[in-house]
């Protein structure tokens, strides 16, 4: 009982964003180096600019210092998207990468869905699509739409790292159902 009490308390005091217990048997995650961050952040800045080129450069330059980077994975495959169809088969590799390297990554599920489903392979496309249906997750309409058109709107909200919400994640919590998020 003693036991389980320090545990917790330790559990309890361990600083925010540092997961606080691993799944037995699971690897430590590794730490996102400041560069990779720096880039990881510039790159997300220009998609919500609409600027695919220069995004992809930096989002580039972020799994190259950090190829474990998940979300630096999954904002690159939609930057890549963006330039063209051409850059599809790129994109897939980058949501591809996501998915080994967080197979519960729903951002992760949804960008290899919309790369399936652009590539033109509706069946792996509907499978991400029902994985995220299952969680009751918004992400899953928004593929669903991709697979129906067999094309992107360009005009739909960019749905990268942290989507739900339609915003590219920054760093911040995640989006919370209901609330609109406000510019810092």
């Amino acid at each position: 009982m003693r036991r389980i009490a320090a545990a917790l308390i330790l559990a309890l005091a361990a600083p925010v964003g540092i997961a606080a217990a691993q799944p037995a048997g699971a690897p430590a995650a590794k730490p996102i180096p400041p560069e990779a961050q720096a880039l990881f952040d510039q790159g997300t800045r220009l998609l919500s600019q609409n600027k695919w080129k220069a995004a992809v450069k930096a989002l580039q330059g972020a799994v190259e210092k950090a190829d474990h980077f998940v979300d630096a994975h999954v904002n690159l495959s939609l930057a890549l998207r963006r330039l063209g169809t051409d850059q599809v088969p790129q994109a897939m590799l980058h949501a591809q990468k996501a998915c080994e390297l967080d197979f519960n990554h729903a951002q992760a599920r949804y960008q290899r869905g919309v790369a399936y489903a652009l590539l033109g392979n509706a069946q792996r496309a509907r499978n991400e699509h029902v994985w995220l249906v299952k969680r009751a997750l918004p992400l899953g309409p928004e593929l669903a739409a991709v697979i129906d058109a067999k094309k992107e709107d360009p005009s739909r909200p960019l749905l990268g790292a942290a989507g739900l919400t339609g915003h590219l994640i920054t760093g911040g919590p995640p989006p919370v159902p209901g609330v609109t998020p406000t510019a810092p």
